[in-house]
């Protein structure tokens, strides 16, 4: 009777300690999270031949949308609930108008949540294109393009800049 009981524990006792273990290994080196403007349907929108170019460079990376009507919240819960499980993954933010302004108030405030602590420090790299709530002339500020109106100019940002993003991506999580 004893037998049979330890032979039971024991199995319970090495799945419960091989869990977190397992969960880690299976941690990305890289994750990136994008988010659509608000015309597009539910995915990446527009951003989606930006976010697989990021993907492609580092093999063995994930993706995740996140609905930008879900707004600076949902940033902030799914950056820091992914930090929390891989606290190693380096995470790449790319947002596309209305999704640049939640990825950017959510990385660098403005209203409502706001990234802290490891989850921010595991932010390497952030793209926003045609965010709405860009501000010229901050420090982190690169450049952005403004359509002016024109709605067919503002769905071509990925192709004008596509590459450029892509290369200071890498640059930055590379050097991470």
């Amino acid at each position: 009777m004893k037998l049979t009981t330890t032979f039971v524990l024991l199995p319970i006792h090495i799945l419960a300690s091989a869990g977190p273990l397992q969960e880690r290994q299976s941690c990305p080196k890289v994750h990136i999270f994008g988010a659509r403007e608000t015309t597009a349907p539910p995915g990446y929108g527009t951003s989606a031949g930006l976010v697989n170019s990021i993907a492609a460079a580092y093999p063995g990376s994930t993706k995740e949308a996140i609905v930008a009507s879900q707004g600076t919240a949902a940033v902030v819960r799914a950056v820091t609930n992914w930090n929390s499980r891989c606290p190693d993954t380096k995470i790449v933010l790319v947002g596309y108008s209305q999704g640049g302004q939640i990825m950017d108030r959510a990385l660098c405030g403005g209203a409502g949540a706001t990234l802290t602590g490891n989850a921010l420090k595991a932010v390497k790299a952030a793209i926003f294109m045609g965010d709405p709530h860009n501000v010229v002339g901050l420090p982190y500020n690169v450049g952005t393009c403004r359509a002016k109106g024109d709605a067919n100019s503002h769905q071509q940002y990925v192709n004008k800049y596509g590459q450029q993003a892509l290369a200071f991506v890498k640059k930055l999580v590379d050097a991470a």
